[in-house]
């Protein structure tokens, strides 16, 4: 849990993040980063990853890596051993 002083509130949806995870606007206003991409036109593809960036933690990201690379491995040796059994 992030330090209460690090949080900001965004002046868009109004929910608390992250001073990291938000921008300050000329008006001296935080927005974050998803409520930015969509003042921006961006797609909502955008949005989820930039929120899915934003729910991991810094220290879960390499945990996360060497997990889906631990994945990958498992499912291709796999589908090796389902398509040696035929």
């Amino acid at each position: 849990m992030p330090h209460p002083i690090n949080l900001q509130v965004c002046s868009v949806c109004g929910s608390k993040v992250e001073r990291r995870f938000c921008h300050r606007n000329r008006a001296g206003a935080y927005i974050c980063h998803p409520c930015q991409a969509r003042q921006q036109g961006k797609g909502l593809l955008s949005v989820a990853v930039i929120r899915i960036r934003m729910t991991i933690p810094e220290i879960g990201r390499k945990t996360a890596i060497l997990l889906a690379i631990g994945l990958a491995v498992v499912f291709t040796v796999a589908m090796v051993f389902l398509l040696a059994a035929d």
